[in-house]
């Protein structure tokens, strides 16, 4: 069913407490942005993709 799929252009909304019990499936279709997780910094950059459960893990 569609109304249980959100399309973004952003991952700034993935915490927010409207997302709860949704995963999130990112994929990069071009350029990148790099980010934190554990202290460690991540770089997201196209073709790369990445599963994010709302609690929080990184896959």
């Amino acid at each position: 069913m569609m109304q249980h799929i959100i399309i973004d252009d952003s991952l700034q909304r993935i915490g927010n407490d409207e997302r709860a019990g949704y995963l999130c499936h990112a994929y990069c279709y071009r350029g990148y942005c790099t980010f934190q997780r554990n202290d460690k910094e991540f770089r997201f950059q196209a073709g790369d993709c990445m599963i994010i459960s709302r609690r929080g893990d990184l896959v």
